[in-house]
């Protein structure tokens, strides 16, 4: 009976949600939309979708590819309960709250008259995203030292570093590759009479190699986050100005980031020793898993086949999702603003906040008995429960789609304002798994690193002009 409610729910929630994105769509000429959607699913439903059927079956998913076992070691046991269907339902509040937001801020809005596009040079584009590669590797330098002289995997030693200069790598990063993937849609966009000229010819040849070294550096280091976020803008950029011809003009760069990606997981695991010979070392075995229900589970997949469809299957669909479900499950009491109290704390200096306040991830992790140093996730809606009970993911969905209908709505402002506030919505859509991940303390990442330093790199590049050329923003 539950996993008969758990997916007439379900169906239902996803029905709605595809009717309002329908509706959004038509009302806003805004495709970006429709991915956004997407990535609202994949982060708070889909994982429903596989473990609802898994656990009515005794958990025999791992014939299919499903790796998401060891979480329920890790966290705590996942069960087809009240709790489990209590958080489908505070997950639906939250997406109704999210499309209400939409709605309200979009409802007079009608679509651009003539198509936006955006013209800039993709050289000082480039040219900045050399200079921040070349930032990241410096601001890390002696933990990727330390890497080589240990024989650890980049990746391993990175995650263990803390402090502003890691923060700031992982701010070059992003940014590095905004820019040098906005290049490469620049070059993959420019009208065919304004492709000449010893500087277009230089652009053509060097944006597409800074991309695969760009590639090459990020799946090195496991940093596919960065990638995946501004792999979202580049494409979303492409689609709003290309249309049909997105596949035909896109592919070898999309198919050279999915690459990277796949990469980036893998290479996580190998060592600096390991990549010099390309002998993997001998993994430890861990024994079966020690919880009853999955002790039948292998913990690794085992044959071809459910090796790549556990690839396919993240595990990002399951840690996030099941964050409510053990607050529920472990009546973790909500603690009245404790995001905004850290989000004022963190914003003031050192010297004047003392301590740093716990934040809602915090309380999370405290009150589910979640085991330290591990890096689990709480979805955005979670976050808002812990800080206003069973009506903050209302307040919460509410809250961040005002603030995505304002971007949208913005984009249809561009001539009156300036073109590159136009990426504003491609640059939030790709930065909404951020913010699913986390509580609303996420809102700071969104505003700074998402939204305006990105911005603020597109003013400054599209300033540039060399002599002799006409200006490329309409």
């Amino acid at each position: 009976m539950m996993v008969l409610a758990g997916y007439l729910l379900l169906a239902l929630l996803a029905m709605l949600q595809v009717l309002a994105t329908g509706r959004l769509v038509r009302t806003t000429g805004d495709r970006s939309i429709i991915v956004g959607s997407c990535i609202l699913f994949f982060w708070t439903f889909a994982g429903a979708w596989f473990f609802i059927g898994d656990s009515a079956t005794g958990f025999e998913g791992y014939r299919i590819g499903l790796g998401y076992y060891y979480l329920m070691e890790k966290m705590f046991p996942f069960e087809m309960d009240r709790n489990y269907l209590v958080s489908l339902v505070l997950y639906g509040t939250f997406m109704a709250g999210l499309f209400l937001g939409l709605f309200l801020t979009t409802r007079r809005m009608q679509p651009p008259s003539r198509p936006w596009t955006l013209r800039l040079d993709p050289l000082p584009l480039s040219l900045a995203g050399v200079i921040l590669l070349v930032a990241s590797v410096l601001f890390v330098l002696p933990q990727l030292r330390e890497a080589m002289d240990s024989g650890a995997s980049f990746y391993t030693v990175l995650r263990a570093s803390h402090g502003p200069w890691y923060a700031l790598h992982s701010v070059a990063n992003e940014l590095a590759a905004f820019s040098i993937l906005m290049a490469q849609v620049m070059v993959l966009t420019r009208p065919r009479q304004v492709v000449s000229g010893p500087g277009s010819v230089l652009a053509r040849w060097s944006v597409p190699a800074l991309v695969v070294v760009l590639c090459l550096y990020l799946s090195l280091i496991g940093d596919r986050h960065s990638l995946l976020t501004m792999a979202i803008v580049a494409g979303l950029l492409l689609w709003s100005m290309t249309g049909k011809q997105v596949v035909r003009r896109g592919l070898p760069l999309f198919a050279l980031l999915a690459v990277a990606l796949l990469l980036g997981g893998q290479l996580r695991a190998f060592g600096t020793q390991e990549l010099r010979t390309l002998e993997p070392q001998e993994r430890i075995d861990e024994g079966p898993f020690v919880l009853p229900e999955i002790a039948h589970v292998p913990r690794r997949p085992e044959g071809p086949v459910r090796k790549a469809a556990n690839v396919l299957l993240s595990n990002e669909m399951f840690a996030a999702h099941f964050s409510m479900y053990g607050i529920l499950r472990n009546s973790v009491p909500p603690e009245p603003f404790i995001s905004m109290r850290y989000l004022w704390a963190s914003a003031a200096p050192a010297f004047v906040r003392g301590e740093r306040p716990s934040s809602a991830y915090d309380l999370y992790a405290r009150g589910a008995h979640l085991q330290e140093g591990q890096g689990y996730t709480i979805h955005h809606a979670a976050g808002w429960y812990l800080n206003a009970g069973f009506a903050g993911p209302l307040l919460g969905g509410l809250l961040l789609g005002l603030v995505w209908g304002g971007v949208v709505r913005l984009r249809n402002r561009t001539d009156k304002y300036h073109p590159v506030l136009g990426v504003l919505p491609f640059l939030f859509v790709a930065f909404l798994p951020q913010v699913l991940r986390n509580g609303p303390e996420a809102y700071r990442t969104l505003l700074v690193e998402g939204l305006l330093l990105p911005v603020l790199i597109l003013l400054l590049t599209s300033a540039y002009r060399r002599r002799g050329r006409t200006p490329d923003i309409p």
